[in-house]
């Protein structure tokens, strides 16, 4: 009986119950700020067009990977699709209401806010880059106007 006993624990020990323990541990919620719905249905930033196609600004919820955040106060960020630069939102903290983490780079996002299109002159894309740590050669690069999709985001959420 022992024995039994023994080989059973041996037996659990050596890698059933690790995966059995896997499959039961629950999902990570998603870190929120502000105020979010989630729920499926949020469209990619590679479909901006499409959305804004003939409105000035539209209410809706993104989906995108945090390329940028602001390192000085953590209100603003820029949001995208991998790898391509043609599809970015700047996201903007409404009224100051929440603090993004700053160590978010790279890790999907789920953004509801207002989202419209603008230019933002030089001096407001060289503000932009200083807050993200750029060097000065990169910011003294910024020599016209450029037009961006915005976003003033009432809630986060950062998986």
């Amino acid at each position: 009986m022992k024995k039994i006993i023994f080989f059973s624990l041996l037996a659990l020990s050596s890698g059933i119950a690790p995966a059995i323990a896997q499959k039961a541990a629950p999902a990570v919620p998603p870190r929120v700020f502000g105020v979010v719905t989630l729920e499926k249905g949020a469209l990619s930033t590679n479909r901006l067009g499409t959305l804004m196609h003939n409105q000035q600004s539209v209410a809706t919820q993104l989906t995108g990977i945090a390329k940028e955040v602001c390192q000085k106060e953590g209100c603003w960020m820029k949001i995208g699709v991998a790898k391509r630069d043609d599809f970015d939102v700047l996201v903007k903290v409404k009224d100051h209401a929440f603090v993004l983490p700053q160590n978010i780079t790279g890790r999907q996002v789920l953004v509801n806010g207002t989202l419209t299109q603008k230019t933002l002159s030089v001096a407001e894309q060289k503000h932009y880059l200083e807050d993200a740590g750029a060097s000065r050669e990169e910011i003294a690069k910024v020599t016209a106007p450029k037009q961006v999709y915005e976003m003033q985001a009432a809630g986060v959420a950062i998986q």
